[in-house]
């Protein structure tokens, strides 16, 4: 308990060290007890500093680990800091705040541990998930282009993770790397498009152009070319 309260304060704390040294403020943590390596860059701080503050799949894509091991924290970091950066921008309403918990907490059914309990855990997280997008697309979910797309991405992501924990002893392979760039756009995308337009049916419209989540090419390249 106090290594994960540790580790999630760190986590904060750099991250909002480094959103505010690119508005030119510097903050020292020390006196926090926070001791991190500043001499090491994690993919997600850099994906922050690239863009200066704003979360780009993009850049942080281009950082996927090379063996299956590292796969999982570097998905999480990725997402949650996608997430949260996405969060920011919509209403802040008790909706949207519930609407991105049940998000957080429909992705931890994957992360390692034990098959039943991922069994058990997922039906109630993902009946918690599908009332919470139900209260921000006016209960159409199930039947909008939206919600359908939000939950394939789900569910795919969901199957990647789970895919990877099994090979986690293993280099990530070519294809494989193919299948992460894929599967986490459309991921990131679905939850974009489906947050985008509940936001603007509240008056509020959200910019997701920073986030790279449209974009093209692939920052591999294969013996043909870009993949």
């Amino acid at each position: 308990m106090i290594q994960s309260m540790v580790k999630w304060t760190r986590g904060v704390g750099v991250f909002v060290k480094m959103a505010s040294e690119n508005e030119g403020r510097s903050i020292d943590l020390s006196s926090f007890g926070i001791d991190y390596d500043t001499s090491k860059t994690s993919t997600s701080k850099r994906s922050l500093s690239e863009t200066r503050g704003t979360f780009s799949l993009p850049h942080f894509l281009k950082d996927i680990p090379k063996m299956s091991k590292d796969f999982e924290s570097f998905a999480y970091d990725g997402m949650l800091d996608f997430l949260a950066s996405l969060e920011v921008r919509c209403p802040a309403t008790t909706e949207f705040k519930n609407f991105f918990a049940k998000v957080e907490d429909y992705m931890t059914c994957f992360k390692s541990g034990s098959i039943d309990i991922i069994k058990v855990d997922i039906s109630d997280k993902s009946e918690e998930l599908f009332r919470a997008m139900s209260l921000l697309d006016g209960g159409k979910t199930g039947t909008s282009v939206e919600s359908w797309r939000m939950i394939d991405g789900m569910l795919s992501i969901g199957k990647l993770l789970a895919e990877m924990n099994k090979n986690d002893s293993k280099e990530i392979t070519f294809d494989q790397r193919k299948e992460i760039i894929g599967t986490m756009v459309k991921w990131a995308r679905a939850i974009g498009l489906f947050v985008k337009t509940a936001s603007e049916k509240n008056g509020k419209s959200i910019d997701l152009s920073s986030f790279g989540i449209d974009y093209a090419a692939s920052p591999f390249k294969g013996p043909t070319g870009e993949l």
